[in-house]
């Protein structure tokens, strides 16, 4: 049984689904969508890619911790997070404060051929290492699945179902909290 805080939270690694689920999760409840990705571009005036080439990943880390910070008197919002938001003890400890966390997760196979397809991701999302995306894929959810264990209320695998379908379902464990 979870105890109901005011927020949901969705967690995982990039392509599990979290901003689509999370703007259909939003809509359905009636709730804001906040999208942490979409908030930092915002607040730093370029793209995520330009933060990380221009002013490094320790820099946009920050501006994580500063945009969970900016949120904690939110209510009746759901959180699409980016996927090594994690990775910081600081930022899981933010994250608990929010809400319900939801992991997102899919098999690797299905979040690489997503990836691909995402013909955005190259302008959104910086190459975390200098391997292969499919190695790379690998190396970081070897790094971040405990973290995302850690940290989930509920964890969902995106890999079959539909945004729809998850959605359903995170809306059906939501009411019986």
């Amino acid at each position: 049984m979870c105890a109901l805080r005011p927020n949901l939270i969705l967690i995982g690694y990039r392509g599990s689904g979290k901003t689509t689920v999370g703007r259909l999760l939003a809509q359905r409840l009636g709730w804001s969508f906040l999208d942490s990705d979409e908030w930092i571009s915002r607040r730093a005036g370029c793209s995520i890619v330009q933060i990380f080439q221009q002013q490094g990943e320790e820099r946009f880390r920050q501006l994580e911790t500063e945009m969970l910070s900016a949120q904690q008197a939110a209510e009746r919002l759901v959180f699409s997070l980016g996927g090594g938001i994690i990775e910081s003890a600081i930022n899981r400890t933010l994250i608990r404060e929010l809400g319900q966390v939801i992991w997102l997760s899919a098999e690797e196979a299905e979040l690489h051929r997503r990836l691909l397809k995402d013909t955005g991701n190259d302008e959104q999302r910086p190459p975390l290492t200098s391997l292969s995306l499919r190695e790379e894929i690998q190396q970081v959810l070897n790094h971040r699945t405990p973290l995302y264990q850690e940290m989930a209320d509920l964890r969902l695998d995106t890999t079959r179902f539909s945004p729809e379908q998850v959605t359903q379902r995170i809306l059906d464990w939501f009411d019986h909290c």
